[in-house]
């Protein structure tokens, strides 16, 4: 036992816990340990119906992500479409919308929390912090926390008018989250978190 217990590394962090960035430790031995500390939700975080105010840039800019992402998508299937009309109908862009915002999908399912930094952070497709070392805790309250956002966008907005920005070559990232509108959640964000692609912070 005492052999097997030396031939792994050692984790201070189980899978249900939220994770800041690891800590590594090289020990006498040659074996690196690797420490995981838990963070702590506010009661917000963990209570509230609604998309915390400190995460909704993150999760405007993960919604922003799914729209680009499923207009690219429909555009490349319907080619003949987009080339004889130059856009989608306007019931193929609701019914893409509402399967993204309103359906019982799993877009947002692999959407959870993770501690970076001491600081709590959405991550999941279209953000940085997806490939950010650490433990993920998801489901629970994130996905309908997503979607209820995601309808308020397309309720204030409007569905035609966040396509139309797409066919204007628009991020939908930069249009949604980073906009004058009172809904451009990134704007209120003093300092943001970029990653690179090794993991490491930069602000």
């Amino acid at each position: 036992m005492v052999g097997i217990m030396r031939s792994v590394l050692v984790l201070c962090c189980v899978s249900a816990v939220l994770c800041q960035q690891p800590r590594y430790e090289t020990l006498k031995d040659g074996r690196q340990k690797i420490t995981l500390k838990s963070a702590n939700l506010t009661e917000e975080e963990q209570l509230s119906q609604h998309m915390p105010g400190t995460l909704k840039c993150d999760a405007c800019r993960i919604i922003a992500f799914q729209l680009m992402t499923r207009f690219n998508t429909e555009h490349k299937k319907r080619k003949s479409v987009i080339a004889k009309r130059g856009r989608l109908a306007e019931s193929d862009v609701l019914d893409i919308i509402e399967s993204i915002c309103k359906d019982d999908n799993e877009v947002f399912d692999n959407v959870g929390v993770k501690a970076i930094n001491g600081q709590t952070h959405l991550s999941g497709p279209g953000l940085e912090t997806e490939n950010f070392p650490g433990m993920m805790q998801g489901g629970g309250k994130w996905p309908g926390r997503l979607k209820e956002m995601c309808s308020m966008y397309t309720g204030d907005i409007g569905e035609e008018e966040i396509y139309k920005a797409f066919l204007k070559r628009i991020n939908l990232e930069d249009f949604l989250c980073w906009g004058i509108d009172e809904m451009a959640y990134c704007n209120t964000v003093k300092k943001q978190m970029k990653l690179n692609k090794k993991g490491k912070n930069e602000l």
